[in-house]
């Protein structure tokens, strides 16, 4: 349905939108400033403006070419998913802004998402010099026309952050409600050491310094960053393994459980950025040859976000907090390669607020199309506050565990 690239000029006005899944009355469209949108079904149109985007402007790691071409060919292609990635440029036909899109197919219609899922934490477009000039008529009018041309109902756009290491995200300004969960950050300064000693307790420190001496009396424990594919791929291994475990016992499905994630997380294991690093890449705590704690992120030299993590369930090591100790030697570590902000994704988690001070406000946005996508979005929006309050409040957290504690059971 959508076509190889096709290149629109934003219209003088709009009276109404034709689609072949209805007709919807819409709102004038501003006049013309140049602007122009082209919606490509292929990742090789798109990526050169992808590129120059990522050279000049503001991409985020979870926007970065390889994670989003992986992940869209791994996970959301076999799925039924159709690539609508969404150029709009300026009048000397400069790229402003890139919406990396998957259009799916449901029995009620066809829904447009950002490519990536759950997997990624935080989801936004890539954004030009001139992406501050966009306002909410721009980017609603791009919407229409990409519609129109990959025949989408509903636009449901999740976990977008207001603003990216201060760079104001465009399509929060056409509203939302606030997703389910919040991120999890902190900046972090030049001192690694200094700052973790500042920011956690004396208290705290101890049980820490404790902890590690246990951990120690069993075997040789350090800090440990793959230097090759093989040594990536065997933490990857571990980390699916120790994942799968933990899921079980808590009565939680698991994402990563199905081969095509799993296709996918191995690709970005040894897959190079535009920098010449692995895109996931993976830091591990050792107890002799034994990887007890591994986490992956991603990085773009500002910013660490972190992806995934997993701990051994031997319970006399788990007892020693290896996690944390581990995420304790990545503050350090990136803090004295200068990074400037250490993330630890979405969701609540005891042990994220241990070391990251402040939250990320992220929205929700539902943009109708047809009156197939008003029906959806209604749907929708409820589903999202729902699991809002489930998340936010005691009771939701209390009642979901139980019913977690009552599925591991069996």
């Amino acid at each position: 349905m959508v076509a190889a690239c096709i290149n629109e000029a934003f219209p003088m006005s709009v009276s109404a939108l034709e689609t072949s899944h209805g007709r919807l009355p819409l709102a004038a469209a501003p006049a013309a400033r140049g602007l122009g949108v082209e919606v490509a079904s292929t990742f090789a149109l798109a990526h050169p403006a992808w590129e120059a985007l990522a050279r000049t402007g503001c991409v985020t790691p979870y926007q970065q070419f390889g994670w989003v071409e992986s992940y869209f060919r791994h996970v959301e292609a076999p799925e039924g998913a159709e690539p609508a990635l969404v150029i709009l440029r300026n009048a000397a036909a400069e790229p402003v802004m890139l919406l990396p899109l998957a259009v799916t197919p449901t029995r009620f219609g066809r829904v447009a998402r950002f490519i990536g899922g759950k997997h990624a934490n935080f989801h936004m477009p890539l954004l030009g010099a001139d992406a501050g000039r966009l306002t909410a008529a721009d980017i609603a009018s791009a919407l229409r026309q990409t519609a129109r041309i990959a025949g989408i109902d509903l636009y449901h756009f999740m976990h977008q952050p207001l603003d990216w290491e201060g760079i104001k995200n465009p399509m929060a300004l056409l509203g939302g409600q606030a997703s389910p969960s919040a991120g999890y950050k902190t900046a972090l300064e030049a001192d690694g050491e200094a700052m973790l000693h500042a920011r956690l307790s004396k208290d705290r420190r101890r049980k820490m310094r404790q902890k590690e001496a246990k951990l120690a009396a069993m075997g040789a424990v350090r800090y440990h960053k793959p230097a090759s594919d093989d040594e990536a791929r065997a933490l990857l291994d571990r980390f699916l393994a120790q994942k799968a475990e933990r899921f079980s016992t808590q009565g939680i499905d698991d994402p990563f459980a199905g081969p095509q994630v799993r296709a996918f997380l191995d690709e970005i294991t040894t897959r190079r950025d535009a920098g010449g690093q692995p895109i996931l890449r993976f830091h591990a705590l050792m107890l002799d040859e034994r990887p007890v704690a591994i986490f992956g992120g991603v990085d773009d030299g500002k910013r660490f976000s972190g992806v995934i993590t997993a701990f051994d369930g031997d319970e006399e090591i788990a007892r020693t907090t290896p996690g944390e100790t581990l995420l304790m030697m990545m503050v350090k570590d990136c803090c004295a390669r200068g990074l400037a902000t250490f993330d630890l994704g979405v969701g609540e988690a005891r042990y994220k607020m241990a070391i990251c001070d402040a939250t990320e406000p992220l929205i929700d946005t539902l943009v109708p199309v047809t009156v197939k996508g008003r029906l959806l979005a209604a749907g929708m929006g409820a589903g999202t506050l729902g699991k809002r309050i489930v998340k936010q409040t005691a009771v939701g957290r209390a009642a979901l565990g139980f019913f977690r504690k009552m599925k591991a059971r069996g």
